[in-house]
């Protein structure tokens, strides 16, 4: 049982370490954060920390340092990226950035010459047709 706040809350509050995750069912008095085994994380050891999946045997990703796994240890590339190593930006999409993936182009199919949608990989400018 733990509690900051036990005369607001008519007592301490339970701990509700998770019994699979956690090393101990007793939490600290003091904020109620519950002792997690190795890789996993959470004030109750309920969920495996960033780079780690199979809770609660939390084992290391093996994903390139661009990509994160889900709880199956599939590589997820961020927004708009693709490839092996999660390195490239999909068809349509520009300005690569290995955090937070890549941006839509966004070309108006009206104002480009020869419908070409793909814009430039570093600008995101589009191949205007040329004014009249």
């Amino acid at each position: 049982m733990f509690s900051i706040t036990a005369e607001y809350n008519s007592g301490a509050l339970s701990c509700l370490c998770d019994f699979m995750g956690s090393t101990e069912l007793e939490c600290n008095v003091f904020g109620g954060q519950c002792p997690c085994k190795p890789n996993v994380i959470g004030r109750s050891c309920s969920v495996c920390k960033t780079g780690y999946y199979g809770f609660p045997n939390c084992r290391p990703c093996n994903c390139p340092s661009t990509a994160v796994c889900d709880d199956n240890g599939m590589c997820i590339c961020p927004k708009n990226v693709e490839g092996e190593n999660c390195d490239r930006c999909k068809p349509f999409t520009f300005n690569f950035d290995v955090h937070r993936g890549c941006d839509d182009c966004n070309c108006n199919p009206l104002g480009v010459l020869g419908n070409q949608l793909q814009c430039e990989p570093d600008s995101g400018n589009c191949a205007l047709v040329p004014p009249y």
